[in-house]
């Protein structure tokens, strides 16, 4: 277009002319005729339509002319730049039945040939497995940049080999365009280095995709452990990220007896050195995030099994291999942030009010293909519109903007699911929960395992599902009948209670964390509620042989 520009500037500057009236600018360009009259610019489409009484008028400086009418040139190569483009992405989709997404700028930029990363050829820039609805093509919607050491995707996401390195690239999902690193060289510090000599250190690690932004999804997990550790009386440097690729780092070599090293979740579990930690003294875990009727340790083989719930520690208590120490370390509160709530006086302040009209808003995605969705259905039968759910908050901001404008102004539903089924009453409660009672939110959900329910008690409402709409009716906080502002449906004292017993700092106190782990006690005595399943025995070593 730039092109485009000067060469319409220069050829006005030798082909302006004024009629002889005075009135109107007239030059022959592209097939077409460029007409300005009174400062203004107006296509004449042929040359036909353009008068022929040019050649004899007086020069004038073009120069002041030529910008209006350069930008009418311009307008009108842009306009038929885009239709050829329309046309040809049409006849691409009509073809190939698939939708032809636009390349970002970054990513045409950075699709050009010969963009490989350094000792990456293009023939070793693959794609391993795609995740993305819309294709992934090399060279269109992936490739590799040597400037940065890192390959992109626009408009793509899956896992791709770089070179001889795996990458997931295009997560989390949400953005156009994605760079992602080959080289991992620099990436790969830890920033063990900076701890003192005798100074225990903490890894709290777990993959960044799959499908999915794990680093929002296991958040809540993460602040708990973070804030456990914090409280430590030692002070222990606490290390904790996302990736899989780190676990090549060499720092790992560096863990020492005493050290601890926690991964979080199934997705990777095979990637961490596990054995070799363990020779070297490292007390490994492996924080499990998933219902299960056992011991689920996926593709770990930690020292530690961490359970999120009391239905999980029962069912793996039994079973329980010989050596392997099972704990109960549930999810702990963790204070909002400044940011939401700088978000949350914005939205005070201006008087938006609710964003949505429902009472009851299920926070994920309800019409998975299982009982969920057909309990979620029973339900929006009886409530109908009053029943919402969402499911596109993938990011802190994304959610910092949700409870804004929406979460606080509505009870939440908590539905497992295998919703429906037999044992369905067995399953615990899930991660999404600690989010909205660190908060004060009204949660009312189908019944869970009894012992979960009993933890809960006071937080949580639990009910049959068909009883679910009543419970909502008596949870509801209404506002007073001469008052036609929605109320929020948050309470202080929810958010109060759920900060006494699930403090992290309790929690890891009541698992023996710091005893048995780090050798010491919490920074500061215990006071307040302990729960009341505090009777429970909340660790076990196992002694069954495999």
């Amino acid at each position: 277009i730039a092109r485009r520009h000067f060469e319409a500037v220069r050829v006005l500057q030798d082909r302006a002319r004024l009629t002889g009236s005075g009135d109107a600018l007239l030059v022959h360009a592209w097939g077409g005729c460029f007409v300005g009259r009174d400062g203004r610019a107006q296509l004449e489409p042929t040359p036909e339509q353009c008068p022929r009484h040019c050649e004899h008028a007086p020069e004038v400086a073009a120069e002041e002319a030529a910008a209006a009418v350069a930008a009418a040139a311009t307008d009108r190569w842009r306009a038929a730049a885009w239709a050829a483009a329309r046309e040809q992405a049409a006849a691409t989709a009509a073809t190939k039945h698939v939708r032809t997404p636009r390349r970002p700028r970054r990513a045409q930029r950075l699709a050009k040939p010969g963009h490989d990363a350094p000792g990456v050829s293009r023939a070793q820039c693959k794609l391993v497995r795609q995740t993305s609805f819309a294709p992934c093509v090399l060279g269109r919607s992936f490739g590799c940049d040597p400037a940065n050491g890192s390959m992109w995707v626009a408009n793509c996401r899956g896992k791709f080999r770089c070179g001889s390195r795996p990458v997931h690239c295009g997560y989390p999902p949400g953005r156009s365009a994605y760079n992602c690193s080959c080289t991992h060289a620099k990436s790969m510090d830890l920033g063990l280095s900076s701890r003192a000599p005798l100074q225990r250190a903490v890894i709290i690690w777990a993959a960044r995709g799959g499908g999915f932004d794990l680093s929002f999804m296991y958040k809540p997990v993460v602040d708990s452990l973070v804030g456990g550790f914090k409280a430590a009386r030692s002070q222990p440097l606490i290390v904790q990220g996302y990736g899989v690729l780190y676990m090549e780092s060499p720092e790992l070599v560096t863990l020492r007896d005493g050290d601890i090293f926690v991964w979080i979740g199934p997705i990777g579990s095979d990637k961490p050195p596990w054995h070799a930690l363990s020779t070297q003294g490292v007390r490994t875990v492996y924080f499990q995030t998933e219902p299960a009727d056992g011991c689920l340790l996926a593709r770990s083989a930690p020292r530690e099994l961490w359970e999120f719930s009391w239905h999980n520690f029962d069912a793996c208590a039994p079973r329980l291999p010989a050596g392997l120490t099972l704990r109960y370390v549930p999810l702990g509160f963790t204070a909002p942030s400044e940011s939401e709530g700088r978000a949350v006086a914005a939205a005070d302040a201006a008087a938006l009010g609710p964003q949505t009209e429902a009472d009851l808003l299920f926070f994920g995605f309800p019409f998975y293909k299982s009982g969920r969705k057909r309990c979620y259905a029973r339900l929006q039968r009886v409530l109908g519109g009053r029943l919402n759910a969402t499911w596109s908050v993938w990011s802190e901001a994304a959610f910092e903007a949700f409870w804004a404008g929406t979460g606080r102004w509505a009870a939440h539903l908590n539905l497992h699911k295998e919703c429906g089924h037999a044992q369905s009453s067995h399953n615990p409660v899930v991660f999404r929960t600690s989010l909205l009672l660190s908060r004060g939110a009204t949660v009312i959900s189908e019944r869970a395992y009894y012992k979960d329910e009993h933890e809960y008690a006071g937080l949580v409402t639990f009910g049959a599902v068909d009883a679910l709409p009543s419970i909502l009716e008596q949870r509801l906080i209404r506002g007073s009948t001469s008052d036609s502002t929605r109320p929020l449906q948050t309470n202080a004292s929810v958010a109060a209670l759920y900060a006494r017993r699930f403090a992290p700092q309790r929690i890891f106190a009541r698992a023996r964390i710091y005893t048995d782990l780090l050798g010491t006690n919490a920074s500061a005595p215990l006071t307040g509620e302990g729960g009341p399943s505090g009777a429970w025995p909340r660790m076990r070593v196992g002694t069954r042989a495999l």
